[in-house]
């Protein structure tokens, strides 16, 4: 076999030299979606441009919903390059001198004008990707930032106004896991899950939770109308394979009782009618945390057969909302955020016609359900309000033919990826040599695979023509990726028996296992090449040519800089751009300012009884020695952490000194400023 580390798994593309800043400004409007994908966007940033410092720019809102999401996204390790900047709070001029050193700045979801503001005056690289389908460039509608900008806003189409939607891949893995791997996963899921939604899940089941598995199918939704819960309940019952009992998930708000709502639409009697013709015998709430369902029987002669049960919420944790979404087959979507998690994990997506959505589905829809089997799907739901049976005829379709459902899907994943559009774009904006390199390279490589097809014997000329194509394909759809013949091969291996019907050109060529070997194998299929002439079999000398090209077109890599070192550098360049070095005259003024607060405010702002002496404080008695001390014995300049005082008039009362990083003391200079000039300016 031609060797993995020679040609088949090249370690070749390498770290870009981009060393930043980047600056992100996360608009955010409502709901979580917004602050979601600008958080997307700056881990992925992070993964392409290690060396980078990247500012986040939220406002204290989006801030708290970033704590929500993820709190780690936050607190500095895991992310150490990325700083979010609480524009809410933090001086003007401050988010100034952080947006005068960028050399990337991105905008993401809503156009705010931030990258015409902040960055007026500034030659840096400058790219918009706004909220899915809103802002489109048709002829009748002009780009909303003109170039040098870059427009990458999430729309799916054809051409370069069209990059797709993001592809988050890690979820994307789990969707190919082969289907023994996913049902793993899937009872790893559940019995990590928390506590009272397991029990519920379970109920009385004995066994273990892969049989569990194999008897039931589950279903995620979150919406903004209790129709739409209902219209999704009502194509996954009816895609649920026979005998399988349903299991669909409800994350309803108490908002207007949009939760008592939803629960009431799904008991109305069309409804019911439609599950017991499905064959479910039982529909059953599990609501809240409640360890007493409530049951209703569908059919009375068989009151213990096949259930339908529903676990409501009024809002599962994100934590978990990602784990039942993996669970799903089938989910039920309102907004950017739940669209690229189903789109991610192979679901099939049931979208509401809320707003914002409708720009998107109408672009994914006239794009590629069109004729294929989700075609029929779409028409029998989407803008269908009230027809539980064309609901259920679109759940049926996806049953019946299941595998092209999953082509479709598989498709989009491939070709609809807005990382792969924006990865491409900064290769060209920072690494343009690398990138004409890669594309080069690539297109060798295909010539060079082409080649190596000709005068082969009829079943190695078909293997190479599919290995081929599927290269084709991926220089394509991934054009900042160097081709391997792993992923190749590992494409092939993955569709043996079946035919891969995302790729057109190959969509009705099985996949046999004796293609696989033909383009694997280096020993030659000739007993007089092998034993007689001992000439080197063409798949060598294949081989030979790629490893030849590989080494013209990438030099090896350098040492990387250990991960402990790099992000104490990394943390060290945020705090030197944001905050350049105190002086004698900035403690001077922040001591001016402190002093000028009542205690409580005093204290609110210096975090005591929330970060410092929890729980704590502070009474009217006490009151701020006006010093500011570093904390080591060095020049001011390189001090990191200084203290202040806080002392009661009375001797027995606790003596609190409290801890001030470098950013803290600059602000509060910077405050004292700003008041200053005030004053001067009312003079």
């Amino acid at each position: 076999m031609i060797r993995s580390e020679d040609v088949f798994k090249p370690d070749f593309k390498g770290n870009s030299d981009f060393k930043g800043p980047i600056v992100l400004h996360m608009s955010d409007q409502e709901g979580f979606g917004d602050v979601s994908l600008g958080m997307k966007i700056a881990k992925f940033l992070a993964k392409k441009y290690p060396n980078a410092p990247i500012y986040v720019l939220a406002r204290e809102d989006s801030v708290k919903k970033i704590s929500q999401i993820e709190p780690s996204f936050l607190d500095g390790e895991v992310y150490p390059q990325i700083g979010v900047v609480n524009t809410t709070t933090t001086h003007g001029s401050v988010i100034g001198r952080i947006c005068g050193k960028a050399q990337l700045a991105v905008e993401t979801a809503i156009c705010e004008g931030s990258l015409t503001l902040h960055h007026k005056n500034s030659d840096c690289a400058k790219i918009f990707i706004g909220e899915y389908g809103l802002y489109e460039v048709t002829p009748e509608k002009e780009p909303i930032y003109k170039p040098p900008i870059i427009c990458l806003s999430g729309n799916v189409g054809v051409g370069k106004d069209y990059p797709g939607i993001l592809i988050e891949s890690d979820l994307k893995e789990f969707s190919r896991l082969s289907p023994p791997a996913k049902q793993n996963a899937r009872a790893k899921i559940i019995d990590g899950i928390e506590s009272s939604l397991k029990k519920q899940i379970l109920g009385n089941w004995g066994g273990d939770t892969s049989s569990f598995l194999a008897k039931n199918s589950f279903a995620f939704s979150y919406y903004n109308w209790p129709f739409s819960y209902k219209r999704a309940a009502t194509v996954f019952a009816a895609s649920n394979e026979p005998g399988k009992h349903a299991n669909f998930f409800v994350s309803a708000s108490t908002k207007d009782d949009k939760d008592k709502k939803t629960l009431l639409m799904l008991q109305e009697p069309d409804f019911q009618e439609k599950l017991k013709q499905l064959g479910y015998t039982k529909l059953v709430f599990h609501i809240g945390d409640s360890e007493k369902p409530q049951e209703i029987i569908l059919d009375r002669s068989n009151p213990e057969g096949r259930e339908f049960r529903v676990f409501e919420r009024n809002r599962f944790t994100l934590e978990t909302t990602l784990d039942l979404m993996r669970l799903s087959d089938v989910c039920g979507v309102a907004g950017d955020q739940s669209l690229t998690e189903a789109f991610s994990l192979g679901a099939v997506p049931v979208p509401e016609e809320w707003y914002c959505q409708r720009d998107i589905i109408r672009q994914i829809s006239s794009t590629y359900y069109e004729y294929t089997a989700m075609q029929k799907v779409h028409e029998n739901t989407w803008r269908v309000m009230d027809s539980v049976d064309r609901w259920a005829e679109a759940g049926e379709q996806i049953r019946r033919r299941r595998s092209s459902v999953e082509s479709v899907i598989t498709k989009f994943q491939e070709e609809a990826n807005l990382y792969n559009a924006l990865d491409y774009r900064l290769n060209l904006e920072f690494d343009k040599p690398k990138q004409e390199d890669i594309d080069k390279y690539n297109q060798s490589f295909i010539e060079t695979l082409k080649v190596g097809q000709k005068g082969r014997k009829n079943d190695k000329d078909n293997a190479f023509y599919i290995a081929t194509e599927i290269a084709r394909y991926y220089a394509k759809w991934q054009p900042s990726e160097p081709l391997t013949m792993s992923k190749i091969l590992d494409t092939m291996n993955a569709h043996v028996g079946k035919r891969i019907t995302h790729i057109d050109s190959i969509s009705n060529v099985t996949i046999k296992e004796k293609d696989c070997e033909l383009v694997s194998s280096e020993r030659s299929g000739s007993f007089f090449k092998r034993n007689i002439t001992h000439k080197p079999s063409r798949n060598k000398e294949l081989l030979t040519k790629l490893h030849s090209l590989q080494q013209q077109h990438f030099a090896s890599g350098s040492v990387e800089t250990g991960t402990q070192e790099k992000s104490t550098i990394l943390k060290e360049k945020l705090s030197d751009i944001r905050h350049p070095a105190l002086t004698e005259d900035d403690l001077h003024l922040a001591v001016k300012y402190l002093a000028g607060l009542d205690i409580d405010k005093l204290g609110e702002k210096v975090g005591f009884g929330h970060t410092q002496y929890v729980g704590k404080t502070l009474n009217t008695s006490y009151h701020f020695v006006e010093k500011i001390t570093p904390c080591e014995d060095k020049p001011i300049k390189e001090n990191k952490k200084f203290t202040i005082t806080l002392e009661s008039n009375y001797s027995t009362d606790e003596r609190y000194n409290v801890t001030l990083s470098r950013e803290q003391v600059y602000e509060f200079a910077e405050k004292q400023k700003e008041l200053e000039a005030q004053s001067t300016y009312s003079c």
